[in-house]
């Protein structure tokens, strides 16, 4: 129906030309920022290669820009847009074969020019930057006035040594959230997204007579946020 609608329009020559704006489709920021790629990834790869990245997406996440250098959690985690960006880049274009792009797969819509050319300009500044922290700060932009560190309840339950932690992360940004559960300094748990979750830890090698706090490591992005006690979160007696 559009492009019934654009060649009704060139027919009107000089008359039509300001209606063939919206045939044209947007123009790709000249130089863009993560601000908008984000979109982008969120309307075409994030149902696959968000939060559900290890069982939809090959274990290739790009809801975040730069995990390893923002989150710096342990093990630091390489699942990220900037990981990725030189796979997304070949992924989206067309093969040398003229074979239809790999990603999005069908029946996907595949990637209109501008939005791949806002990503092929974003890569382009990416690669123009050292890499580390000060890379992925000065292509994220500033934090937003209104950002907020994401938080964490948990309940817990106990039976012989195996204690049973049940926690809710929350996000008032709607952040993505990765992290890590631990109880004392010792034992952890990976905290892959926001919502409801489950971690279960042995408590066998701990000595006995201990008091382990529980605490959590949050990153939303745009930096690395521990909970512990001072936020409710409790010791458990060993």
């Amino acid at each position: 129906m559009l492009e019934l609608f654009c060649r009704t329009f060139r027919r009107l020559g000089p008359l039509g030309a300001l209606a063939l704006v919206a045939c044209s489709g947007p123009e790709a920021p000249v130089s863009p920022t993560w601000k908008d790629v984000a979109p982008i990834l969120q309307g075409q790869c994030l149902h696959c290669h968000g939060a559900s990245a290890d069982k939809d997406g090959a274990g290739w996440r790009f809801d975040f820009l730069d995990a390893s250098a923002l989150c710096n959690l342990e093990p630091p985690s390489s699942s990220s847009f900037i990981a990725a960006k030189d796979l997304i880049l070949t992924d989206i274009n067309q093969s040398a074969s003229g074979d239809r792009p790999k990603m999005p797969p069908e029946p996907g819509r595949l990637l209109e020019d501008w939005q791949k050319t806002t990503l092929e300009r974003f890569v382009a500044s990416v690669n123009a930057l050292p890499a580390g922290p000060e890379r992925a700060a000065m292509i994220r932009g500033p934090m937003p006035a209104d950002a907020r560190a994401p938080k964490i309840a948990v309940q817990y339950s106990r039976l012989n040594d195996v204690l049973l932690i049940d926690y809710s992360v929350t996000d008032e940004n709607a952040d993505p959230v990765i992290g890590e559960l631990w109880v004392g300094d010792k034992l952890s748990a990976s905290i892959a997204a926001s919502g409801r979750g489950q971690a279960a830890f042995n408590l066998s090698g701990q000595p006995r007579g201990s008091s382990l706090q529980v605490t959590a490591r949050l990153c939303d992005g745009w930096g690395l946020k521990t909970r512990g006690a001072a936020d409710g979160l409790p010791s458990i007696s060993n």
